[in-house]
């Protein structure tokens, strides 16, 4: 399960640079027991809100991570107007729906 995506780096002129050229899943970690419900942009494109449920009605802990660069996501639990939560886990209950904010920041995937 995973959000698929291609992202060519650029060059200064804005053209991609063909050998730098990357595809891969751009979301990699999803627990098996959990399925994506729905994802949309936020914060101006800076972010992504997902809501996730869980399915399997076992709690899991969400470590996911930039299937393009392998670096680690910041996941924050958020309201389902993508307000993100201060202090909140990164776990979904058994048979629990929830919504989480991923912050990305694309230049990571210029390395």
């Amino acid at each position: 399960m995973g959000i698929q995506g291609t992202i060519p780096d650029k060059d200064p002129s804005g053209e991609g640079t063909g050998d730098n050229y990357r595809e891969g899943s751009f979301i990699e970690g999803w627990p098996s027991n959990v399925i994506l419900v729905s994802a949309r942009p936020v914060e101006k494109g800076k972010a992504i809100l997902i809501h996730l449920r869980e399915t399997g009605g076992k709690r899991i802990s969400l470590n996911l991570k930039n299937g393009l660069t392998g670096n680690p996501l910041n996941i924050l639990g958020a309201d389902v107007t993508g307000k993100p939560f201060q202090d909140s886990e990164k776990s979904v209950g058994p048979l629990e729906s929830k919504f989480f904010l991923i912050r990305i920041d694309f230049r990571e995937s210029g390395k």
